[in-house]
């Protein structure tokens, strides 16, 4: 019982609500990129959906579906990129964190202290391309896993943390963050060993 009661942590309840804010100021910016340009065209994929399933049983069924496919396909593909470029340069621009995490007090930090802010950006970059590249190729499975991995290990890191060694902090009132970074970092390594 105690194993459940760690896993759903503070911290781990503050990074999934930091997540679903961003996917709420998501849903919003891609309404207005709608709305202004018209990409990315939700209304068309839902027609082209609506138009094969009412065909269904009859000889072009499979070109509308194949049709509907591609149209959800090239749609998904556009709101992944505003996904990454709203991640990328908003990371960028409040140090570490999106605004979901900003809002609930979290930052992504290196685990490597010796790391300069540039390369520290541009893996932080890295991590939300790799995110973008997972989410494409597995659908809506590395969403899942992320949340599983989150809430499987102490650090509360995803898949994607552990590749460009990064974890998500609290920002800390009256600490000092370095000091509590240096902590997670020697965890870490005690549970390598």
């Amino acid at each position: 019982m105690k194993s459940l009661k760690q896993a759903f942590t503070n911290s781990r309840l503050r990074r999934l609500t930091a997540f679903i804010i961003d996917m709420g100021i998501m849903a919003v910016l891609l309404t207005l990129l709608y709305k202004l340009f018209g990409l990315p065209d939700f209304p068309v994929v839902m027609a082209a959906m609506a138009e094969a399933n009412s065909k269904i049983n009859t000889p072009e069924w499979q070109s509308l579906v194949n049709s509907s496919t591609a149209i959800f396909n090239m749609v998904f593909i556009q709101s992944l990129l505003i996904y990454f470029g709203y991640e990328t340069v908003t990371q960028i621009l409040f140090k570490g964190a999106t605004i979901g995490k900003l809002i609930m007090g979290l930052r992504i930090v290196s685990q490597n202290g010796n790391r300069g802010v540039i390369l520290h950006y541009l893996l932080m970059t890295v991590r939300s391309f790799i995110k973008i590249i997972l989410m494409y190729l597995l659908q809506g499975v590395p969403f899942i896993i992320s949340i599983l991995s989150i809430f499987a290990n102490y650090q509360s890191k995803a898949g994607y943390d552990y590749i460009v060694k990064t974890v998500v902090i609290e920002k800390l009132k009256g600490k000092d963050i370095e000091e509590e970074k240096n902590k997670l970092i020697k965890r870490d390594m005690i549970a390598d060993a």
